[in-house]
């Protein structure tokens, strides 16, 4: 290590900053030239790591929010199918809504959250809109899907030998932060779905809105976004 005269202290300093431990070799102890001296640069990660770990971690729940949505929306799609097959079935209109409704409110329970605080309908309405299945009992959280976050919003039959079904799920958001997000950008997202009384061929069930208004569903504690989907099914034997 070459030291010169005048401020050898700082040139033995830029050549090498870490002094060289006891019983170590030149070649094992000896880093770099550099300057600040090797020591003075550790809080540099804490630093980084301080600014960077936040940033991750919502991106990391993103990425779990959205597959947990795309989830959510097969679910829903399932839901209307079920809800379409149920329909099928029935001898009269209103016996064709209340069976599409039970459908897709038992096929959505599985991804039904359980917060129900802030809404207008009680605990006892709720409880009384569980459903029972023979030999197996009450489906869990079938009482919140079927009574507060699962509406058939649509029963057409759009031609001759066919009906469509229409259901709308409001789909309760998990992880923290990301949630409201979701829920602010998915929101005004789609158009509303009409007034139900206004089509011909469309069962008097109410529309989407007015439904929303009436549950409560956008007073909800936690975030909510809504899944809805649509199944168009020919009628056997027409």
């Amino acid at each position: 290590m070459w030291i010169g005269k005048g401020n050898s202290v700082e040139k033995r300093v830029l050549e090498n900053p870490t002094p060289r431990r006891k019983g170590a070799s030149l070649h094992s102890s000896k880093i770099q030239p550099g300057f600040p001296p090797a020591g003075l640069q550790g809080g540099q990660a804490i630093a980084e790591f301080a600014f960077a770990f936040p940033l991750q971690l919502l991106i990391m729940f993103a990425i779990m929010q959205l597959a947990l949505v795309y989830v959510a929306k097969q679910v829903v799609t399932y839901a209307s199918y079920s809800a379409a097959r149920a329909a099928l079935v029935a001898d009269t209109t209103g016996e064709a809504i209340d069976r599409a409704d039970r459908a897709a409110a038992m096929v959505c329970a599985p991804i039904t959250g359980t917060t129900t605080a802030g809404a207008n309908v009680s605990p006892g309405d709720l409880n009384a809109a569980v459903i029972f299945v023979p030999g197996w009992g009450a489906i869990p959280k079938s009482g919140i899907s079927h009574g507060l976050k699962t509406h058939v919003s649509a029963l057409r039959y759009p031609a001759p030998g066919e009906i469509e079904v229409t259901v709308t799920h409001y789909y309760e958001l998990a992880f923290p932060v990301v949630n409201y997000a979701f829920a602010w950008l998915h929101r005004g997202a789609g158009p509303a779905m009409p007034d139900a009384t206004g089509d011909s061929g469309t069962t008097p069930y109410g529309d989407e809105d007015a439904y929303e208004d009436v549950m409560g569903i956008w007073d909800l504690r936690a975030p909510h976004m809504r899944l809805r989907e649509t199944t168009r099914l020919a009628v056997p034997g027409s």
